[in-house]
């Protein structure tokens, strides 16, 4: 009814055509015979005023039908860009990706990546030989791709080749077997410990061959142990798990550039990624208490 009234208003106020009048009514979702009923009541100022629907327009542009439901295609729009235009690499590149924390990140090691406010810059710093994806599905990190015995007794992973830590040191084996063992020893008391409790050994095969010997079968293993960071044994062996907690170096996509616990800690992109540089230069998290 509502609609009906508007297309009244807009006789009485407006001069029409034909077309103009089906196109209003089409617009406002007015029933046929409503049209036609207003179309009989009402007359243009020209001699052929009374405009019937079933009668064709005078000139040769279609009319447009009222029950048609089908929306009107859109003309191309010029400004839009072009997905098949060539891409500027170098356009890709740079500014800052800005995240907020609600408390100070204490620590840079991947021991205290507990917290989520920890966790989201330790894990940009380093990786792990598999990861958790955003539906909570095991994918390949450092290991391309790895065995697991039918008995669930030993893991064997093949690692990435020509991966580099931040200080360009490269990565092998046997960090991975430093970081391992380094969880595994009771006397180093990690909060991570817990997630190594049921190997009983770790072997170094090559430099890109890493096998884990269990002491019990474990299937939460690569879970929470396969996911745990690697650090490098060349620094961490050197400057202990303390200084390490301000001082980290990893293989991951950001390493840092500047970092106040309580106020922010800004990451740098690393060139030399083996994904690949990062898109952003800069991933920072300010903390707002």
């Amino acid at each position: 009814m509502a609609h009906s009234q508007d297309l009244e208003r807009f006789l009485a106020e407006t001069s029409y055509t034909r077309r103009g009048l089906i196109q209003r009514a089409a617009v406002l979702g007015v029933a046929a015979p409503v049209i036609g009923t207003l179309l009989a009541a009402c007359e243009t100022d020209d001699d052929d005023d009374v405009v019937d629907p079933d009668e064709p327009d005078d000139d040769d542009e279609p009319a447009v039908d009222p029950d048609d439901d089908e929306e009107p295609v859109d003309e191309p729009d010029d400004d839009e860009p072009d997905d098949d235009a060539p891409v500027d690499e170098e356009a890709r590149y740079g500014g800052e990706i800005v995240v907020l924390g609600h408390h100070e990140v204490e620590s840079l090691s991947p021991d205290d990546a507990g917290p989520t406010v920890h966790w989201t810059v330790i894990t940009n710093i380093h990786d792990a030989l598999v990861a958790i994806d955003h539906m909570f599905v095991i994918e390949n990190e450092l290991a391309r791709e790895y065995e697991i015995t039918d008995d669930g007794m030993e893991y064997t992973f093949y690692l990435e080749e020509d991966v580099l830590f931040h200080d360009g040191e490269e990565f092998n084996a046997d960090d991975v077997r430093y970081t391992f063992e380094f969880h595994m020893d009771p006397e180093n008391a990690t909060i991570s410990g817990p997630d190594f409790a049921s190997i009983d050994s770790v072997e170094v095969v090559d430099d890109y061959t890493f096998v884990v010997h269990m002491d019990t079968p474990d299937a939460s293993f690569l879970r929470f142990g396969a996911t745990t960071m690697i650090v490098p044994e060349h620094h961490h062996s050197e400057i202990g798990e303390d200084a390490y907690k301000a001082d980290p170096i990893g293989t991951g996509p950001f390493m840092l550039d500047e970092y106040r616990p309580a106020e922010f800690t800004r990451l740098a992109a690393f060139e030399d990624h083996w994904r690949g540089r990062p898109y952003a230069d800069f991933f920072t998290e300010e903390i707002i208490p």
